[in-house]
């Protein structure tokens, strides 16, 4: 999996006699990911999960160790922030809490707020599928209610015969208007 390239800032090392000899220290910052790399990041995880579930392990008694295998699954900036979280002494070593610490570190803050926007704002400009389908991406994220989600289905929906189809058979729930 690659992540986003980060933007690297130097800062210069302790003022002392020595410090001219030494390199210059570089600290990584890494931007937050956007919608679509959020996906990836989450199907990598439900990909890695069920790689290791079809294994015949248990994630929650199998945490001490699967944490050891992801360093085979990335690669670029998520191996330079695999092999920094497992060098570091101070983060925990299981499965658990680095999948929590990989989405701290690359999901944005507000990352759930602006999925919700996009969702609430969200207008067919394709065809049907490709609509259902984004639409559906974006509600598994944020999980608005039902009633609410069929509501903003048929509002961003532009295929006004699909639309009139749909009102006619009257749906109890989104996954009958689709």
């Amino acid at each position: 999996m690659e992540m986003p390239t980060p933007n690297m800032t130097t800062f210069a090392a302790e003022s002392d006699a020595s410090s001219s000899r030494e390199p210059k220290l570089r600290k990584m910052d890494v931007k937050p990911l956007n919608l679509w790399e959020i996906l990836m990041l989450n199907s990598f995880i439900f990909q890695f999960e069920s790689y290791f579930r079809q294994k015949g392990y248990d994630l929650l008694r199998h945490d001490e160790f699967l944490y050891l295998e992801l360093n085979q699954c990335v690669q670029k900036n998520a191996l330079v922030w695999y092999e920094r979280y497992m060098t570091d002494e101070a983060t925990t070593k299981l499965w658990s809490a680095m999948k929590l610490e990989m989405l701290v570190e690359f999901m944005e803050p507000n990352f759930e707020e602006k999925v919700r926007n996009r969702l609430l704002t969200i207008k067919q400009t394709g065809g049907y599928i490709g609509y259902v389908v984004k639409f559906r991406e974006l509600n598994g994220i944020v999980q608005i209610d039902d009633g609410t989600a069929m509501n903003l289905f048929l509002k961003g929906l532009s295929d006004m015969e699909r639309k009139r189809e749909i009102l006619r058979e009257k749906p109890n729930d989104l996954k009958s208007a689709i």
